[in-house]
């Protein structure tokens, strides 16, 4: 699965919204799961747009999501930008990605 972080009208056309704004933590985490398991079993590449912490706090830390699948918008580009192409491997792995991004380190 990839993921954005941005919102729908900066992703653009073939992603989509993840509604995750009324859910708890950890029915945000069954929910990413679920979205994992159809792509698994459809084949069929899932890309999903997100500012949610609990989201990003799953990238990495739970082997389910790399940043190799993580995308930022940059206002600076007006697009979306490998993670990657950002911040290496090992300055990501200092913290939680959803508190990088709640500092505005993204």
């Amino acid at each position: 699965m990839k993921i954005a972080i941005a919102k729908k009208y900066q992703a653009g056309d073939g992603w989509e919204p993840m509604f995750t704004d009324f859910m708890l933590p950890e029915d945000i985490r069954n929910y990413v799961r679920e979205l994992l398991e159809t792509e698994e079993s459809t084949l069929r590449e899932i890309k999903r747009c997100t500012m949610n912490r609990t989201v990003l706090d799953m990238v990495r830390s739970e082997g389910l999501i790399v940043y190799e699948d993580v995308f930022v918008w940059r206002e600076d580009r007006k697009r979306l930008v490998p993670l990657l192409e950002l911040h290496t491997e090992d300055w990501l792995s200092q913290t939680r990605l959803g508190t990088l991004f709640e500092r505005g380190e993204l």
